[in-house]
């Protein structure tokens, strides 16, 4: 399956798309205004449109600093999702990012949390791309995370230092 990634900006004619497609796919709490995720703090961000023979099939924002490609929103169109997009979108991401670490939030599926067998799958996906639970846990906007890695582990303190780059000033945001 090729798939390739477009970066988008303002001017992309994806962009209404992906945009539609990011506020259907992630809840209110979790949502950033989209200013944020095009282009992303000051620059270091990218928001990618996960393309298909010319046609739009997900989305991803990623955020990048030194090592680590920290995916901050993923999503696959409700028509294209089990047919092998997402594993190909994450290799993609891979080849567009070598050397990287690259990182991914989710929500934690604790017994009792509501969607579990939604997380558990999400999780399941990760691990079969080659992504693995880290010991990265934290709580932001009323939700509780674990931080997924590839190509390399990361640690709190990393992890830490990953967000306080970008907001030092925000530093108690994420418990």
């Amino acid at each position: 399956m090729e798939i390739t990634l477009k970066k988008i900006d303002g001017s992309s004619p994806e962009l209404p798309a992906v945009l539609e497609l990011y506020e259907s796919a992630f809840p209110a709490n979790e949502r950033r205004e989209p200013e944020e995720i095009i282009g992303g703090e000051n620059g270091a961000g990218e928001l990618l449109a996960v393309m298909s023979g010319g046609a739009l099939c997900g989305m991803l924002a990623v955020l990048t600093y030194r090592d680590i490609t920290h995916i901050l929103y993923f999503a696959v169109m409700p028509e294209r999702r089990n047919s092998g997009i997402g594993a190909a979108a994450l290799e993609a991401l891979r080849e567009r990012y070598p050397g990287r670490r690259i990182i991914a939030d989710l929500e934690r599926p604790e017994p009792g949390t509501p969607n579990r067998e939604q997380r558990l799958r999400r999780l399941a996906f990760y691990e079969r791309c080659g992504y693995y639970p880290t010991e990265v846990k934290y709580r932001w906007r009323g939700e509780d995370y674990v931080i997924v890695a590839s190509g390399g582990a990361i640690t709190e303190r990393e992890f830490g230092g990953f967000w306080r780059h970008f907001h030092p000033e925000r530093r108690k945001e994420i418990e």
